[in-house]
């Protein structure tokens, strides 16, 4: 039955376009036998409405990266003769585990997904959304946009791209530098460009978001020169400018993983290009207990020249505003997976687990920061000091730095009763990593259901939403209440709490930012 609705489907497109010469419409998806159908320049895609969203779904934007194309930048994806069936998301990108842990071994996977709002007019505001997931897990059609782009008639992308050791493997006899992900990402606006008015959108008028991963994908995007007059605008949900390596280092760490996976020497190339998906997914060590920043974008090649903090604070940057925030308890849902892993936190180990995150040269002192006693828990104590080290305070430096160049929006997000992200497992509620995704998209991730919110936190949630697509459309979050820019050396944010929105001061102080900057200064790489 399924099959003969898509033929239906088609075949109604395919008389449609061919009666009234679809190429002419370029301004809104135009409908046919009420199916959206649209021209790419690709050709023309076929996709689905539902509660008035129209959304298009498994739309290339590159070549498979596949073949000699892997470890390759980006080749334009091929067109297709007569109408492509758009109802469907495409693959998600190779990985260990996704999010339910289904193991990917897919390589061709270089999809886009568009949700438009039906009617008002042409030149909406354009969203695209890059996803989270450590740069090793994750897929944009894990997101479910409609609620978003109807609330702010905003036209919503997602995108994937490539992950792990296919997206950010760095080897002296690879090109690249590592950043094949973020190559990946670039194409992918380069796509919009092109394509976007033809479902409404303004190609003038883009913003890129993302959160974690994706949130460091969007200032390593700001900081690249290659992605130069490709959006207007960022926004950074926890992860803006966390520790990354240098191209040399990421080099070195490649080359250790070419050893591992049986490919030393002169001929590692072409070695490497022979090795099998799953190969090359067990070789890089993914695992659940051992959450990490391994496979981070490294700095310091051509398409990233400085480190995000330094491009920041020298203005070598695309100069568009910047809205950035963090949760207030990021470091629980780490935690809290490890555990579940078996590397739990006690305070018998509570010295080692620090020392695994910070190295041992700094211990002692980050333990007179973060004693036992100050906490509930041994777990929440070393939450506390990794959401500090790597999450607050790393959003603040580069906050205030990019704030001497362009307009910058800080928040935190602090819900003490959200709820847990969608996993297959049970954790503890909280403003952990992630948790305010729901509050961003009015859905659960991974689902079209609608959050298990309260009055206030559905209220919260309409804020959010707000904020976030005033700011895609003008550059400046309105909402319930004003949101002042940053100022340099001024240390407030805008507080994002069911029981209060508005200017918050002493984030700084409330999170030692001013302890962690000398931790940095002196050398601490942190981990999660």
């Amino acid at each position: 039955m399924i099959r003969v609705r898509r033929v239906w489907r088609v075949v109604c497109a395919a008389v449609v376009a061919a009666l009234v010469g679809v190429a002419v419409l370029s301004a809104m998806p135009a409908q046919a036998f009420g199916f959206p159908l649209v021209r790419v320049d690709g050709g023309l895609l076929l996709g689905r409405s539902d509660n008035g969203v129209d959304e298009f779904r498994g739309i290339p934007f590159a070549a498979p990266p596949v073949g000699p194309l892997r470890w390759r930048a980006p080749q334009p994806a091929a067109g297709w003769f007569g109408v492509r069936d758009a109802e469907k998301s495409g693959n998600k990108c190779a990985q260990t585990y996704g999010i339910d842990f289904t193991r990917i071994t897919t390589e061709d996977c270089l999809y886009l997904d568009v949700h438009v709002p039906r009617g008002g007019a042409a030149g909406k505001p354009v969203m695209v959304w890059i996803h989270g997931g450590a740069y090793v897990i994750g897929s944009g059609s894990e997101y479910e946009t409609s609620e978003l782009a109807k609330f702010g008639d905003v036209v919503v992308v997602t995108i994937n791209y490539r992950m792990g050791p296919f997206g950010f493997l760095a080897h002296p006899a690879l090109d690249g530098d590592g950043q094949f992900g973020l190559m990946d990402q670039q194409a992918a606006l380069r796509w919009v460009q092109r394509n976007i008015a033809a479902f409404g959108g303004d190609p003038a008028n883009v913003t890129i978001f993302g959160e974690s991963a994706g949130g460091g994908s969007v200032c390593s995007q700001i900081a690249s020169p290659q992605a130069a007059g490709l959006f207007a605008r960022g926004i950074a949900e926890s992860g803006c400018a966390v520790p990354a390596p240098t191209v040399a280092q990421a080099e070195n760490l490649g080359e250790g993983f070419a050893r591992g996976v049986g490919c030393p020497g002169s001929t590692t190339d072409a070695c490497l290009r022979g090795k099998s998906t799953d190969e090359l997914l067990a070789g890089a060590g993914i695992t659940l207990s051992d959450i990490n920043l391994r496979w981070t974008p490294p700095v310091g090649g051509g398409l990233v020249p400085l480190a995000i903090q330094d491009a920041f604070e020298s203005g070598r940057v695309n100069r568009v505003p910047l809205l950035q925030g963090t949760n207030r308890e990021e470091a629980s849902l780490f935690v809290a997976i490890k555990a579940l892993a078996g590397t739990t936190v006690t305070a018998v180990n509570y010295l080692t687990r620090l020392s695994e995150r910070f190295g041992g040269g700094f211990v002692e002192r980050i333990a007179e920061q973060y004693p036992l006693g100050g906490f509930p828990s041994p777990p929440e104590a070393i939450s506390g000091a990794v959401t500090d080290a790597v999450f607050a305070c790393s959003a603040q430096y580069s906050n205030q730095a990019l704030a001497q160049h362009v307009p910058v929006f800080a928040y935190e997000f602090d819900d003490p009763a959200a709820l847990p992200p969608d996993l297959p497992f049970y954790l503890p509620s909280g403003s952990s990593h992630a948790a305010e995704l729901p509050y961003v998209f009015g859905r659960s991730v991974g689902t079209k259901l609608p959050p298990f919110f309260s009055p206030d936190q559905r209220e919260l949630s309409t804020a959010m939403m707000s904020y976030w697509t005033s700011f895609a459309r003008t550059g400046v979050p309105t909402g319930p209440a004003p949101w002042a820019p940053v100022t340099p050396g001024r240390d407030v944010v805008q507080r994002l709490s069911p029981t209060f929105v508005g200017p918050a001061a002493s984030f700084g102080a409330d999170h030692r930012c001013g302890f962690w900057k000398q931790m940095y200064d002196d050398g601490m790489i942190p981990n999660i």
